[in-house]
């Protein structure tokens, strides 16, 4: 999920797009995982479902965003941070009704079935085929900007969206397309996290839009210098947690 989240940061910020809603749509991405996986059929072809649902709910929710700044003036920076304060109420609203597992009382959707969830690399370990989905996703997007015409017009649209304009490219088209498509990885971050990791959402579930946003600053904004920003973050998340059970040492010290 940070890999991902830090991707969707990278393809916003390097078109000039300043999406600060990843927190949103990674859990707009993984509610949507949730409900295709709870109320469909128990089968593995359910787990990529739920990815290209996870994607769409993503996209949409960025979407609104992207019609406040054009119909409204409203910046889209603002926009995006109050969208996320939004999605976690939704978050709460939901798996507490529609989604709520009816054999608990606590705050958490029903679990997704064995059978739908994807499948595992490494037997005993949470390390899922996901994983070498999100680094197809690295390379790929690398390839799309710096080997297309799309991903050349970003970069210009990022660097002087005036000097783009004049030059003939439509950067209204494509600065949608890049808020789209960061939405989109943002939520497909939150399916994939549900269907591989945690098999369920809670009121409490953890997000990773902030931090990945950190994770694509630190990677200097370059889909294969975020590989390793997201394996440095997640080696200080761990390791804290680590000196928190070993040594008592609290988490946010470590």
């Amino acid at each position: 999920p940070l890999l991902l989240c830090g991707l969707a940061a990278t393809l916003a910020f390097r078109a000039g797009v300043i999406n600060i809603g990843l927190e949103g749509q990674y859990l707009l991405g993984a509610l949507a995982a949730v409900a295709v996986l709870t109320s469909g059929p128990e089968t593995p072809s359910m787990a990529w479902i739920a990815l290209l649902a996870g994607a769409i709910a993503g996209a949409l929710w960025c979407a609104i965003a992207v019609v406040l700044e054009r119909r409204r003036g409203v910046p889209l920076v603002l926009s995006t941070i109050l969208l996320n304060v939004i999605a976690v109420h939704v978050l709460g609203i939901l798996v507490q009704g529609p989604l709520h597992d009816p054999i608990t009382a606590a705050p958490q959707s029903a679990l997704v079935p064995d059978a739908s969830r994807l499948p595992v690399l490494v037997a005993g370990s949470g390390l899922h085929v996901g994983a070498i989905v999100a680094l197809g996703f690295a390379v790929g997007l690398w390839l799309l900007q710096r080997r297309t015409a799309i991903g050349f017009e970003w970069e210009v649209i990022g660097l002087n969206p005036t000097a783009a304009r004049f030059a003939g490219i439509p950067v209204v088209r494509r600065e949608l397309s890049a808020a789209l498509g960061s939405g989109a990885l943002a939520g497909f971050a939150g399916a994939m996290q549900v269907a591989g990791v945690t098999f369920f959402l809670s009121t409490d579930a953890p997000s990773y839009g902030y931090v990945g946003i950190a994770v694509a600053l630190v990677g200097r904004l370059h889909p294969l210098g975020v590989i390793p920003a997201a394996l440095f973050f997640s080696s200080l998340d761990l390791g804290s947690r680590q000196l928190e059970r070993r040594l008592s040492i609290p988490h946010d010290i470590g």
